[in-house]
């Protein structure tokens, strides 16, 4: 399966919005990885795709891909306690928990109801 037509931010903003939580939905998570990671590339301050994208690589473990991400998204959205709760998810994958825990203590101090 081949990328979708991304000639565009905008184009790619529409099928992040629209089309990725099918891919995601219908287990192909490899074209929905290279999806994010183009619309990173079309747009660096991204956030929808670097959350996604991000949120991909930690559901793999693969915590030191998505550590940046999330380090991205705090820095561009530091009031956002989503942002801070993924990434302290990946710190703890990566054993890293001082700093795990606060991120986590950020999260909630931002976002008291935060469920997860």
């Amino acid at each position: 399966m081949g990328l979708p037509d991304l000639c565009s931010v905008q184009r790619a903003e529409e099928l992040n919005d629209r089309g990725i939580y099918e891919l995601l939905h219908n287990s192909d998570a490899e074209t929905a990885l290279r999806f994010f990671l183009k619309a990173i590339d079309l747009e660096n301050s991204n956030t929808s795709a670097l959350h996604n994208c991000g949120d991909l690589y930690n559901s793999r473990d693969e915590f030191l891909k998505a550590l940046p991400l999330f380090e991205t998204l705090c820095t561009l959205v530091p009031d956002k306690g989503i942002h801070w709760y993924n990434r302290a998810i990946s710190l703890s994958g990566l054993q890293r928990f001082e700093e795990a825990d606060l991120c986590l203590t950020n999260a909630y101090e931002l976002n008291p109801t935060l469920k997860i």
